[in-house]
């Protein structure tokens, strides 16, 4: 998926008249665990200075510069929007989304005070609040050479014509997959049927290359089973682009570079991912405790 490379401070304000203008809707709750938020609870977006970081804890504070806004669901269409001021302690929860600023994973370890960070979170009724993306003003350790060889080895499955696969990597690479009686198919750390790949799945893949590009597979391994997951569809009602966050179906969605946004089997920028565009999102559920708050999407489908 392709993210804009680098923090705008200019997008944040835009997002916060996005939001203020068009106001949040609340759709019906999302099968396998993602729903809308629960009333009393509110979308939170700021940008500042990391103050501190306790990764002990797995909490920032963030000093946010200018005013932030947090918009409160009261019940039925009714939404309250307030101001965000001050340094806020914001809780990382397992699902939190953290990223650096080309939208690849930060290890809390790399996060340093002094930052410069956008904030995509929830707040609860009590003004707790938790996020969903924190992208982070600094770069990741990995060299972009490493990030380069890397990305062939693992992409999305677009296509399946008999024992062949279609699969999209993700420097935006389309191969086929050439699966034979010896290759061996794992997912979960046991061996299951080749059957079991299914467009969507995003799998590793291991295997020498053909002059063609072709790979036969030795190996395939399904890191993420598409119909196994938490999944939101519905129109898109809101679209961040600067900090990777999308509202369908009245739930929060969260992007990275790890998420693949596609189109007709090929992928697409967050940009062509436009208000009103039906979607299907399938990814992991962003819990606080035991309230669902929105979905960390491993792939996202553009109808």
């Amino acid at each position: 998926m392709i993210r804009i490379p680098q923090l705008r401070r200019a997008a944040v304000v835009a997002i916060a008249a996005l939001i203020s203008a068009a106001g949040p809707t609340l759709g019906a709750a999302a099968p396998a665990g993602p729903a809308p938020l629960a009333k009393g609870w509110g979308r939170v977006v700021a940008s500042g200075i990391l103050s501190s970081v306790d990764r002990t804890h797995g909490r920032v504070q963030l000093a946010v510069s200018g005013t932030g806004t947090v918009d409160w669901f009261e019940g039925g269409t009714a939404w309250r929007q307030t101001p965000l001021t001050g340094t806020r302690t914001v809780r990382l929860l397992p699902a939190t989304t953290v990223v650096d600023a080309t939208a690849h994973a930060l290890p809390l370890a790399e996060v340093r005070p002094g930052a410069f960070t956008i904030l995509w979170g929830v707040a609860s009724p009590n003004a707790d609040m938790a996020g969903m993306i924190l992208e982070v003003a600094a770069p990741s350790a990995r060299s972009a050479a490493a990030l380069s060889a890397a990305a062939p080895q693992t992409g999305v499955v677009v296509g399946r014509s008999g024992s062949a696969l279609e699969v999209l990597f993700g420097a935006g690479t389309r191969r086929t997959i050439v699966m034979t009686a010896t290759t061996g198919v794992m997912a979960g750390g046991r061996t299951v049927a080749a059957g079991s790949i299914v467009p969507d799945d995003i799998v590793a893949v291991a295997g020498p290359m053909n002059s063609d590009g072709s790979i036969v597979a030795t190996k395939v391994t399904i890191e993420f089973s598409a119909p196994n997951s938490a999944r939101v569809s519905g129109p898109l009602e809101e679209v961040l682009t600067a900090v990777g966050g999308l509202v369908a179906d009245g739930t929060m969605i969260s992007t990275s570079a790890d998420t693949y946004l596609l189109r007709s089997g090929s992928g697409v920028p967050l940009s062509q991912a436009a208000p009103g565009s039906l979607v299907v999102a399938y990814g992991i559920p962003v819990l606080d405790d035991a309230t669902p708050v929105g979905l960390a999407a491993r792939v996202i489908v553009l109808r």
